[in-house]
């Protein structure tokens, strides 16, 4: 609503994120990490609010998470921390006040990640097996199967590692895609270069949108898949290896562009269009989300009925 000022607009784009893949996906796996409206909430900052003016809230919400679950703790301070660095170029922050907020920002979240017990676990004990296995691939987006299961009733099963479908499961489903086609073109088409200003002006997004191609990186590891095929695969040293799969499911990394390409494929498509027109298409896309990922819903649903004796 900040961008649109459209209430009924604004509704129906929400329900993509109540009923997006990655999200439902986590109810059977990991319910911590169904807690994603974290990420939502730290777009939300990102996009409408002054970095230095919300940096309470940041802590909040980075405090709020560590509680919730390691990675989206990872993934949002990332955001915050980023976003504070780009300020020194585009705000002319000083770096004294930078270093002060860090050091600011450590203080309570140290002291709660030792309250939980976060420090309990010895340093070579949270490293792990799996950084470069438990990845995303670059057809994540568009593979529909998630280990043995599939979340759409038109889109192909890609046939990818297990890995690669059980962390690296970030399927848009069939709505979202036809959206991502749609402002694509909108995008690319020169008319429409007048009525994107918005966008294309907008500091926070622009920010927003090279913090994602970081996180993208680090989804898809050292080793880069197209499908089956691996494109690149960088050796790493093992210290770098070790501290690296301290967050191994790096998958998970891609999460919160997930939600961000969706917010910006809604932006373009209603500066493009009139009121109207926009909401008839993003009720059709939604309409076709909720047909295509119907196969993985009831899958859900079924799970979560309890089970009579």
């Amino acid at each position: 609503k900040k961008f649109t000022n459209s209430v009924p607009y604004s509704l129906i784009g929400s329900f993509f994120f109540l009923i997006a893949p990655i999200f439902l996906f986590r109810l059977q796996w990991h319910y911590s990490l169904a807690g994603q409206w974290v990420l939502l909430f730290a777009l939300y900052l990102g996009l409408t609010k002054k970095i230095d003016q919300a940096k309470w809230s940041w802590l909040f919400l980075i405090i709020l998470s560590s509680l919730i679950n390691v990675y989206y703790m990872g993934i949002i301070s990332i955001v915050y921390s980023l976003f504070r660095i780009f300020n020194l170029k585009f705000e002319k922050e000083s770096l004294f006040k930078l270093v002060k907020d860090f050091f600011i920002f450590a203080i309570p979240l140290l002291l709660t990640l030792y309250i939980v017990g976060y420090f309990e676990i010895s340093p070579p004990d949270t490293l792990g097996l799996g950084y470069g296995v438990h990845k995303m691939n670059l057809l994540s987006m568009f593979d529909s199967a998630s280990v043995n299961n599939s979340w759409s009733w038109f889109m192909p099963d890609i046939k990818l590692s297990e890995g690669e479908e059980l962390e690296g499961f970030n399927y848009l489903g069939l709505g979202q895609i036809m959206m991502m086609i749609l402002a694509l073109a909108l995008f690319l088409n020169k008319n429409n270069k007048q009525n994107l200003l918005s966008i294309t002006k907008n500091k926070e997004i622009k920010i927003f949108l090279i913090i994602s191609l970081f996180l993208t990186f680090w989804a898809l590891s050292n080793k880069i898949s197209f499908g089956s095929y691996t494109l690149v695969e960088i050796p790493l040293n093992k210290y770098v290896y070790g501290a690296l799969s301290i967050l191994k499911g790096t998958g998970r990394m891609f999460y919160i562009v997930n939600y961000l390409l969706v917010i910006i494929f809604m932006l373009i498509i209603f500066k493009c269009f009139d009121k109207k027109k926009s909401l008839l298409l993003i009720t059709l896309f939604f309409i076709i989300q909720i047909a295509d990922t119907s196969a993985g819903i009831k899958h859900r649903i079924n799970m979560l009925t309890p089970i009579n004796t």
